[in-house]
């Protein structure tokens, strides 16, 4: 059968076998095909070459994988060398301990990125450009961000747009406060609990604090004679009138138990030096003041009572409680005593090998606490230091600093005044007049407490009074004491007129020496750990230089205290001290001290963040949280509604969109147990809180519960001195019930009203509420006070100036609250000019602060370091841009804090 072939009836003529001596040229027949257009030989030639350009593509394909694999190492290497990411989180916290994170850790927390994370890079150009690698994302590079710092805006190609996100800018050519360091207390708790524990354990702690893997403290805190966490009162000289110190313990035997062994192992197992500061509970007892049997009854300086009063006896006065207002006998001789006390006990400890670095006359003087204490005021503590203190430490250890103050830090900006004096007609200086702060203070020194009895309120307020104490120490002169007045003091007559002027300005101190929280332990409490964080990250951004801690070390219980104070610490010894336990709050603290070496500098860095006014998360804020401005981040510590009076229809409260839920666990310390509620159980209702009054002690406007519950009936609930009419009193003088008045600006066409009191808008006094405001227009922190409205028709002068700061812009749809000084619209409605943009960002009204923090740092080494602090309880992105570096990724798991180098 023939064989079936194509239509096209095409066919070749066998090709002939490879031979050489075959190769000759041939005529084409009929019956062939047509010769070839390229001869035997080109086509080898071309054959060759195809090949060729096969094989180059072969080895260049394998030379670029190879490549891309060289530059991923070399990214990876700079990852790790150069960019450094380290998170402790509340979800993760069994893995997440100030853990080194790469990429793939995060991935593993469920956060992705649409960019490489962790890297930074800067072209030889000196074009910054985001480090590449990106993942399945159609954003177009980092300008896809740009509308993030103002408008909020979302990188939708790479994340969700229901995914918080955040810009953080970072400018280290902007430096601020040189940074001392961090560090906690050597009381004698904490040496006692030392001892207690197993040679392991006890390695673990110094290790823990101290040693190459730990958190590197480089402050402690000691106390002159005992304080609460001692086991006993006690005192280096009970002999009463010894007033020339003859029976001085010099070799201080009572702390060479426990207390100087334990600084002794500290020392040795650090690689840094330790600056120790040291602080007086009390005096010996035969120098205070008797505490009269009334202590309520006013003294005058000397202890004695006022003429024509009923002398009761007076109690033989001890270490513990004190005279107010000041439980040191004002006498010469007792005075001079006391400094030589303190001076003799620098010496002792100088002997020891322990050199001390800085002294405060007093811990805590404005509370005569059940416990070692001596009060003092202003005055009485600033002429102390000059006649006395001052000028013994001058003679025996001029290198010793003296702080002052050493107490809450909502009443710094007075003691800083008071620690000042006016200068007047000195001819060196340029005015007539000036403030010249006491030539023997070298700084002030604060507590984070809160000063209310509330507990949940420590670490939360003070910070203005931080910053101000540190404007007052700038702008203050120097004096310089002569000879004459170093020898005799200053004779208690403050005569600074005498004294020669320095034009320079040396640097002051402005540091937190303790803070803790109580009462008692709670083990792994995130709301403690997160409080104090947020306290440090504070205070430094308010120009603070450091931060100390209070116990290193506490048992299980929170002691000992030898009158049952008892207070958490960072590291609890186990019930049979077989172990030691690292709280949260240790980790906190090292995010701040492990990465932030003395003589790093503050730089300018400023976050934003966006959560996208989601009202499914509960704000998390207390009562008497106190008000201010801060960017808008889209949170729900940021939306407001207006809830009509009762009483009133035209009058109302300015209450939080989002109802609160307190958390009895967290409800530590809080003096007034019927405001705490929960929102379990179908009968609890929720809790709303509203904008507020201060009070005498601080005028700034707080939060309040807006109607709150009724009093509890059962007896054994209420306190001895409480009233059903003395609460209710209480609960109506925190409220503030206030009428919305629009105010026209001109061509502005958004509308904006007044805040005014109730009762005020009908008197010459009306009161609005108000920005606190500075010389430089609003700032992130400003706090809300109530002052005189000005009229709509104000000048362009300071009285305009001041109604900006008192004219909100409401946006009904968010619920956001924003002052018109934020914005870039002056009190006429028109533009201002680009130089007198106060802000780069809107601010609004916030209850408390916002839910991402940061502050940003340079060290000696020129390595920049981050810190954030997310307290909201979902993952956030953030997207850094450093001015000098470039810009990069990190992301970072709700209630948590991350550190970036």
């Amino acid at each position: 059968m023939p064989k079936k072939t194509s239509s096209l009836n095409i066919s070749y003529e066998p090709i002939p076998d490879k031979d050489e001596s075959s190769e000759t040229s041939r005529e084409p027949t009929s019956h062939s095909p047509r010769q070839p257009f390229l001869d035997k030989g080109a086509r080898k030639m071309i054959s060759i070459v195809i090949g060729t350009f096969i094989l180059v593509g072969v080895i260049f394909s394998f030379f670029m994988s190879q490549r891309d694999a060289y530059f991923q190492d070399v990214i990876d290497e700079r990852d790790r060398t150069s960019v450094g990411v380290y998170q402790t989180s509340q979800t993760y916290y069994s893995q997440d301990r100030l853990s080194d994170m790469r990429q793939d850790d995060l991935k593993a927390r469920g956060l992705t990125f649409p960019y490489r994370p962790f890297a930074f890079e800067k072209e030889d150009s000196g074009v910054v450009t985001l480090i590449l690698e990106k993942e399945d994302s159609a954003c177009s590079g980092i300008d896809s961000m740009k509308d993030l710092s103002v408008e909020g805006g979302e990188c939708s190609d790479g994340l969700s747009a229901d995914v918080p996100q955040a810009m953080l800018h970072i400018n280290t050519s902007k430096t601020f406060q040189k940074i001392i360091g961090f560090g906690g207390a050597f009381t004698e708790a904490a040496a006692y609990n030392f001892y207690k524990l197993s040679a392991a354990a006890q390695a673990k702690v110094l290790q823990a604090y101290f040693g190459d893997e730990g958190i590197a403290y480089t402050l402690g805190r000691i106390h002159i004679n005992s304080c609460d966490f001692s086991l006993k009162s006690y005192n280096f000289n009970d002999v009463k009138g010894d007033y020339k110190m003859e029976h001085f313990d010099h070799a201080v035997q009572h702390d060479q138990k426990e207390i100087i062994p334990f600084l002794r192992a500290a020392l040795g197992e650090t690689d840094f030096p330790l600056r120790l500061l040291a602080s007086p509970w009390s005096p010996p007892g035969w120098m205070k003041v008797p505490l009269s049997p009334q202590p309520a009854r006013a003294l005058s300086d000397e202890g004695v009572t006022a003429e024509g009063e009923d002398t009761e006896p007076m109690k033989p006065m001890t270490m513990t409680g004190s005279s107010i207002p000041n439980g040191l006998i004002a006498s010469p001789e007792v005075m001079s005593a006391w400094a030589l006390y303190i001076s003799y006990f620098i010496d002792a400890y100088d002997t020891l090998g322990i050199p001390i670095w800085a002294v405060t006359p007093q811990n805590e003087p404005e509370f005569a606490a059940p416990w070692e204490a001596c009060s003092y005021n202003a005055s009485f503590e600033r002429d102390f230091i000059d006649g006395y203190l001052g000028p013994q430490l001058q003679k025996a250890h001029p290198g010793i600093k003296i702080l002052a103050f050493d107490h809450n830090k909502d009443h710094l900006e007075n003691w800083t005044k008071a620690m000042m004096n006016e200068v007047r007609n000195v001819k060196q200086m340029e005015s007539p007049t000036a403030r010249v702060m006491s030539p023997y203070v070298d700084g002030m020194a604060f507590h984070w407490y809160g000063g209310t009895g509330d507990r949940m309120l420590d670490g939360t307020y003070g910070y203005d009074a931080v910053e101000k104490a540190h404007n007052l120490m700038q702008d203050r002169v120097e004096i310089e004491v002569s000879s004459e007045e170093q020898a005799v003091g200053l004779d208690n007559e403050r005569s600074t007129h005498h004294h020669s002027i320095q034009k320079e300005k040396k640097s002051k101190i402005l540091l937190a020496t303790e803070g803790c929280s109580c009462p008692g332990v709670k083990l792994n409490s995130w709301f403690r750990a997160e409080r104090l964080g947020h306290d440090i990250m504070y205070d430094l951004n308010s120009f603070a230089q450091g931060w100390i801690d209070w116990n290193l070390l506490v048992d299980h219980t929170g002691g000992p205290n030898h009158l049952g104070n008892l207070c958490d610490a960072p590291v609890i010894a186990s019930e049979d001290f077989s172990r030691v336990h690292l709280q949260p709050e240790y980790y906190y603290i090292g995010h701040f001290s492990k990465f932030i070496p003395p003589d790093s500098v503050r730089v300018q860095s400023s976050i934003v963040g966006n959560f996208n006014y989601q009202t499914t998360v509960h704000p998390d804020v207390h009562e008497g949280i106190e008000l201010g401005v801060f960017p808008c981040e889209r949170s729900s510590r940021q939306m407001w509604k207006w809830r009509v009076s009762p009483k009133n229809p035209e009058s109302g409260y300015l209450q939080l969109l989002v109802s609160v839920v307190i958390d009895e666990d967290n409800a530590e310390g809080t003096t007034d147990k019927r405001q705490l509620r929960s929102d379990k159980g179908d009968d609890a209702a929720p809790t709303f809180r509203c904008m507020g009054r201060g009070d005498d002690n601080r005028q700034y406007l707080r939060l309040w519960d807006c109607f709150p519950p009724a009093l509890d009936t059962n007896e054994n609930q209420k306190s001895e001195d409480e009233s059903e009419a003395a609460v209710t009193a209480l609960l109506e003088s925190r409220k503030l019930t206030l009428q919305k008045e629009k105010v026209s600006l001109g061509s502005y066409k958004g509308e904006v009203f007044q805040l005014v009191e109730e009762g005020s808008e009908e008197s010459t006094d009306r009161m609005c509420v108000t920005v606190s405001r500075s010389d430089n227009g609003v700032q992130s922190g400003d706090l809300l006070t109530l002052e005189q409205c000005e009229p709509d028709s104000a000048s362009d002068s300071k009285d305009s100036i001041k109604l900006e700061h008192q004219l909100w812009q409401w946006d009904k749809a968010t619920g956001e609250m924003i002052p018109l000084s934020s914005l870039d619209v002056s009190v006429k409605g028109n533009k201002k000019n680009e130089h007198n943009k106060q802000a780069l960002h809107p601010f609004c009204l916030t209850a408390g602060w916002p839910y991402l923090s940061a502050s940003s740092f340079l060290t000696p080494n020129e390595q920049t370091v981050v810190t954030i602090i997310n307290e909201y309880p979902s993952d956030t992105y953030v997207l850094l841009k450093d001015k000098h570096k470039g810009s990069m990724w990190t992301a970072l798991n709700g209630k948590a804090i991350q550190t970036i180098t």
